[in-house]
């Protein structure tokens, strides 16, 4: 496959960062003659249950936007990927040399999509420093013992702590207005694409989980040939290490560990009995409902390809190659980097990120070719 040779990540992450505003409805990208667009949605699909257990009303999560990348000279695309990102996220910057990427070598368009209750679809006075070093200075008081606590995960981490299954619920709110936006995509409905539009995936750390049950379930079959690409994620949710500063602190990760050994106990009905609860269920124990998961990742195995990172602590690369064993590759680089960020802005060592960044984006895009 031939690269683009008028993209780096180091530029592309610079430019976007300088360019990039939701609050534009389109932007041109002069040196690639790729186009974004920002579009509005609107969610119906709030927990009702949980909606009630919030102190104060988030309008941020069901009023929000998403992202579209166009290739080059086009404007109306029969061909997209959508792609997720991680969880305690509240900047799209990490994910638009993604798009760009993936974008200028499939020809397909990408649109990035957040999940409920982060990126801008998470209140605002949750991006305010101050504000969060308050809080998070109220909750070290309460909770002397908190490790790996900072103003960035204080929040999630709270809200986890308080109430875990959150976790599962705002996933299903993503899960239905994915489905909901799939719908008016296959209809005709919205500008940017044709009547059914194919689709495929691109998917980061948790988003890997939203990604996978779409693909397991098969909604009126609109996924039957969708390609799934994981990038640092596809491990048993159990298996998983989410301590970190900005992710979750120890309290939160507690909770969410007894959360989930509590949603695989058969006598245990936290979660409604839906296919997208039960195949969410089988992500998280890779020894619980293993004859199903099994069988129904044979039947899309081929569609999906997975990277994992040596030094990923977070998502550990051998927790994932035991889940995905046959389509699962392990890279490593040659700079110190870890699963939040894989590819820092470095000055003095751009070129080496750069290699890596076109090595992995180059195999992603093969495979969502």
């Amino acid at each position: 496959m031939t690269m683009n040779t008028n993209f780096s990540y180091t530029n592309s992450y610079n430019k976007l960062s300088a360019l990039f505003s939701l609050d534009k409805d389109n932007i041109s990208l002069s040196d690639t003659d790729v186009t974004i667009r920002c579009n509005p949605f609107h969610s119906d699909n709030e927990d009702k249950t949980t909606q009630k257990k919030e102190s104060i009303i988030i309008n941020e999560n069901n009023d929000f936007r998403y992202i579209i990348f166009h290739p080059p000279g086009i404007t109306k695309n029969d061909r997209m990927i959508i792609l997720l990102h991680g969880l305690n996220e509240r900047s799209w910057s990490k994910y638009l040399p993604w798009a760009e990427k993936l974008c200028l070598e499939t020809k397909k368009s990408v649109l990035l999509f957040p999940i409920a209750y982060h990126m801008n679809r998470s209140s605002k006075d949750w991006l305010i420093k101050k504000e969060q070093f308050t809080f998070l200075e109220s909750r070290k008081l309460s909770q002397p013992d908190l490790k790996e606590s900072s103003f960035l995960n204080a929040v999630l981490s709270d809200r986890l702590e308080k109430n875990p299954e959150r976790f599962y619920t705002s996933g299903l709110q993503t899960y239905r207005d994915i489905l909901d936006l799939v719908e008016n995509i296959k209809k005709g409905n919205l500008a940017d694409f044709y009547k059914n539009t194919s689709i495929d995936f691109f998917a980061y750390s948790v988003g890997v989980y939203l990604a996978e049950i779409l693909l397991m379930v098969n909604q009126d079959q609109w996924f039957s040939d969708s390609r799934l690409m994981i990038f640092c994620g596809g491990a048993a949710l159990g298996k998983t290490n989410p301590l970190s500063k900005v992710i979750l602190d120890s309290k939160a990760v507690q909770k969410l560990i007894s959360f989930f050994k509590n949603i695989t106990d058969k006598k245990h009905k936290s979660v409604e009995e839906t296919p997208e609860a039960f195949y969410f269920k089988s992500l998280v124990d890779d020894s619980r409902f293993t004859k199903e998961r099994i069988r129904r990742f044979d039947e899309i195995g081929e569609r999906i390809k997975a990277i994992a990172l040596q030094q990923d602590k977070v998502i550990p690369a051998n927790s994932v190659v035991k889940t995905l064993p046959h389509v699962t590759l392990v890279e490593d680089f040659e700079y110190p980097y870890k699963h939040e960020m894989p590819f820092p802005v470095l000055k003095n060592e751009y070129t080496v990120v750069d290699s890596a960044f076109d090595r992995v984006f180059g195999k992603a895009a093969e495979h969502l070719l």
